[in-house]
């Protein structure tokens, strides 16, 4: 007695040209929804969940969305099939590009340079790529200490002696590794007792000195597409402060017993200046000159001096004199 062979008739009914589907498309589509709804769980959840998408395995997801764009659905049952494919791609993908936090590099750095009592100044350069930069004082012994965390780039650190000057060097370089929670921040605190000549370059990232009890003697900060804040408090008398700002926000602050003459020349910029004097033009200032109480008139100015020199491109600049 022969068997009866039940077939669906649907499996085998040929699609409408109009529903074609590109597989591969679907796939990113699909994917990319399901990756940005795994990033914002990521940020807002209570449970200390992160999740990182690393840059590095992303590019194989283009070999799977081209060979599943060489799929055809003529049939309800090859359209079920690749369907099935493309969701399991998508499972795959993700398991793939996901790097959960708690497995990925985690990096801190200490450094310390000692403080030779017969240095009369030292120099200082950072570079910053996507990083968060924090200076301060409040060092007496150690010439400078550092502290740096990261979950995916180390720091360079180089100390030399330039001219019987101490030179430290302190890069991160490297951009984002993917999307998600990668972060690089570099503390360092200062000594408080010689001059120093600082050097800073910032490319998409955050910068922040609080030098009200450093002494600083040139002052030279780059920043491109970032943010930056500066608090000065003692200044060799002449020292020279440079700022080039190209799309960034720049915030300086200076105390009044400093005599300032800033030039700020700036394309496309916002600035705010505030408790200094313009002068002819509009890109000069100078502090105000000061006044005896008693009889109104100019006293002797032995406050020590600093030249100030902005230029900007598409910035945002704030000068206080306070």
């Amino acid at each position: 007695m022969r068997g009866i062979i039940i077939e669906n008739e649907d499996d085998q009914k040929p699609l409408d040209n109009t529903s074609n589907i590109n597989f591969g498309i679907l796939y990113l589509g699909i994917l990319l929804l399901s990756l940005g709804v795994i990033y914002i769980y990521g940020v807002q959840n209570d449970s200390g969940v992160t999740f990182l998408i690393s840059f590095a395995r992303l590019w194989p997801l283009a070999l799977v969305a081209t060979g599943l764009s060489f799929f055809s659905a003529k049939t309800t049952k090859t359209l079920s099939i690749g369907l099935f494919i493309t969701i399991l791609a998508v499972s795959i993908s993700i398991a793939t590009v996901l790097v959960q936090h708690n497995s990925a590099f985690n990096r801190t750095t200490e450094s310390v340079i000692p403080y030779n009592f017969n240095d009369k100044e030292a120099r200082i350069n950072f570079v910053g790529i996507a990083s968060n930069l924090n200076v301060q004082g409040g060092l007496s012994q150690n010439l400078a200490e550092s502290f740096y965390e990261s979950n995916y780039a180390e720091l360079d650190v180089v100390t030399s002696v330039d001219n019987n000057l101490p030179d430290i060097s302190l890069k991160q370089n490297s951009f984002w590794e993917g999307i998600g929670s990668y972060y690089k921040n570099l503390t360092t605190r200062l000594n408080t007792n010689i001059p120093f000549n600082i050097k800073s370059n910032s490319i998409l990232g955050n910068t922040t000195m609080d030098l009200s009890d450093v002494l600083i003697k040139n002052l030279d900060i780059s920043l491109d597409a970032s943010n930056g804040s500066v608090t000065l408090g003692k200044v060799v008398d002449d020292a020279v402060i440079s700022i080039n700002s190209q799309a960034s926000s720049f915030t300086l602050i200076i105390p009044k017993d400093i005599n300032v003459d800033l030039t700020l020349i700036g394309t496309l910029t916002t600035k705010t200046i505030s408790g200094l004097n313009r002068e002819t033009g509009e890109s000069r200032y100078r502090s105000n000159i000061l006044v005896d109480s008693s009889t109104g008139e100019p006293q002797e100015d032995n406050r020590n001096s600093i030249t100030i020199n902005i230029t900007s491109t598409a910035s945002r600049i704030n000068v206080i004199q306070q």
